[in-house]
């Protein structure tokens, strides 16, 4: 996306991915569900409405287990909902924290 000198950059955190998206026109609700202490659950809507051409729409699903206290493995899926949108789409990440400040 091209973004004018005037628009907002602001980061999404999208489950595993990240996105650098301008700040209007992308709407998403999600419901997150602890399952176990290390695992959890989600489902989200999201949906971009474009300057230009048509907008598009998904579902979004995923799980993301921690392994252990700084390490996180997930994978995820999505359908599009419209018919702008990609048909499918699935991913699997591998997240790490480290804590620059000690506490």
């Amino acid at each position: 996306m091209k973004a004018s000198a005037t628009r907002e950059w602001h980061r999404i955190n999208w489950a595993t991915c990240i996105f650098l998206v301008p700040v209007l026109r992308w709407p998403t609700i999600l419901l997150d569900r602890q399952l176990t202490k290390p695992w959890d659950a989600f489902v989200e809507y999201a949906g971009d409405f474009p300057e230009v051409g048509k907008p598009r729409h998904w579902l979004h699903f995923g799980t993301a287990l921690k392994v252990a206290k700084q390490h996180q493995i997930d994978f995820h899926v999505g359908v599009g909902l419209s018919s702008a949108a990609v048909d499918h789409l699935i991913g699997v990440g591998y997240s790490f924290r480290f804590q620059a400040i000690a506490r």
